[in-house]
């Protein structure tokens, strides 16, 4: 049986213990200590001192590339997308210099800019969703509210060259994680199979056009394809139900319709109650746009395509990277002519990429040789003497 004195031999033997360790760390062993240390710091801000200058070189590399980019960006940019039309749509905190300079550069390259649509941070308030879908007109189907908003919106918006246009809620976009599902007011709304005949009142401005519910009710093309009075009249009407129940801001007249889109994406991670969510819901907003135009560029900042930020999320979607391209240090003059190159290859080949400072595909594409222009007679070689 233990008795009282082993307790206090114990004891003894702790603070005995102690004592002795007190005595070394303060003493020879001490100085190891303080040399190891010493030594990890010392390592420590050396790499700190090296990734600071690797950084400035860097910088002043891509600072170099910016301006030889500037003196030769009217070149590089000059004629690419002439006689084509593009719109603007901003997301929430979207950088309003990359908006500005992706205007300046459109017009620079021969394109229209029908107009800038702003998103503001209620779309993807998870309490303003039902307040979304009521905005939307009944004869829009969707999935969830967001996918009904963002099918509206691209009818509004958007149309593709030939005229035709996608069925509502295009390319197949799954519902948003953690979105109710609106089913549509009317089970017979539901836009007809394609070659089937239009609706009452619908027009089709060319054969094989695939029909889509307009936002005014019936199944028409997109608002703007034939460039009627009634087609930019329904889609003002959509733009202004969504501006009025305080979900968009807009400018110009991206009622007219353009064939082209340029999303611009906040700075860095996006603020959101949840982010995760409203990046899946602006995700879901590029493919739609994409499915319903030529083409779809999601542009950024170098911060975008970090983690959090919008860039950085489609570019890690399965689905998303294959239809929309995307540019980061979009606040660049190589990263503006990196969005106007992507938007030729959108246009021109359907094929979608991920350029920038960070993007896998590099700053710029390799663009297509375009056809030579055919004159004269077939089969007459043209005098050019």
């Amino acid at each position: 049986m233990i008795d009282f004195r082993y307790h206090v031999v114990s004891i003894i033997a702790v603070f005995l213990a102690l004592s002795v360790g007190l005595v070394l760390g303060s003493s020879f062993l001490a100085d190891f200590a303080k040399e190891d240390l010493n030594s990890k710091i010392d390592g420590i801000a050396d790499e700190r001192d090296a990734e600071r200058a690797e950084n400035k070189a860097l910088a002043a590399e891509i600072g170099k590339l910016d301006s030889y980019i500037a003196t030769t960006k009217p070149e590089l940019v000059a004629d690419k997308l002439k006689g084509r039309s593009v719109v603007l749509v901003n997301l929430p905190d979207a950088d309003t210099d990359v908006t500005s300079a992706t205007a300046k550069t459109l017009e620079e390259s021969g394109a229209t800019v029908t107009g800038t649509v702003s998103l503001r941070s209620n779309w993807v308030d998870p309490t303003k969703e039902a307040a979304l879908g009521d905005a939307v007109d009944s004869a829009v189907t969707g999935a969830t509210a967001h996918d009904r908003a963002a099918a509206a919106l691209a009818s509004a918006l958007v149309k593709k060259t030939n005229g035709s246009t996608s069925p509502t809620n295009p390319g197949g976009a799954t519902p948003t994680p953690g979105a109710t599902a609106t089913p549509p007011a009317d089970p017979g709304s539901s836009p007809p199979p394609s070659g089937s005949a239009p609706t009452d009142g619908a027009t089709t401005p060319n054969p094989g056009a695939t029909s889509s519910p307009s936002p005014s009710g019936g199944a028409t093309t997109t608002p703007g394809t034939s460039g009627s009075s009634g087609g930019r009249e329904s889609a003002l009407a959509t733009l202004n139900r969504l501006k009025s129940a305080g979900f968009i801001e807009i400018k110009g007249n991206p009622e007219k319709g353009a064939t082209l889109a340029v999303v611009v994406a906040a700075s860095g991670p996006v603020k959101a109650t949840d982010p995760a969510r409203a990046n899946s819901v602006y995700l879901g907003l590029s493919r739609t746009l994409d499915a319903a135009d030529d083409g779809t560029v999601l542009a950024g900042d170098a911060a975008s395509a970090q983690d959090g930020g919008t860039v950085f999320a489609l570019r890690r979607d399965e689905r998303a990277i294959k239809s929309v391209s995307t540019v980061d240090a979009a606040d660049t003059n190589a990263g503006q002519v990196s969005v106007d190159w992507a938007l030729v290859m959108e246009a021109e080949t359907g094929r979608a990429g991920q350029y920038g400072l960070t993007g896998p595909d590099g700053w710029l594409p390799e663009l297509p040789e375009k056809k030579p222009e055919k004159t004269g007679d077939p089969g007459k070689t043209e005098n050019t003497s």
